[in-house]
């Protein structure tokens, strides 16, 4: 799902928050680095808010991590690909 934020000059973007890879405290502004970016962001946008309620807004928006294979009736692994220290 994607999250609303007002940048420090007053536009308002939304952001992808599986592409954030980081958020830090720059002045007053808490900046959300993107590891994916449209020309005019260049990966970074500046927002007016605590760090932690930025953190919070994007930990609500992410996507369940259900990375588990489908077992069928034998218990058997019905999936035909796993993943790598999931399990």
């Amino acid at each position: 799902m994607l999250v609303r934020f007002t940048t420090n000059k007053g536009e308002d973007v939304w952001v992808n928050p599986i592409y954030v890879r980081l958020l830090t405290r720059k002045r007053k502004h808490t900046e959300i680095v993107m590891s994916q970016s449209s020309l005019s962001t260049h990966g970074v946008v500046r927002i007016d808010a605590p760090m932690e309620d930025v953190a919070a807004l994007l930990n609500d928006a992410m996507p369940p991590m259900n990375y588990l294979p489908d077992i069928d009736d034998a218990g058997d692994d019905a999936s035909s690909t796993t993943v790598p220290g999931m399990f």
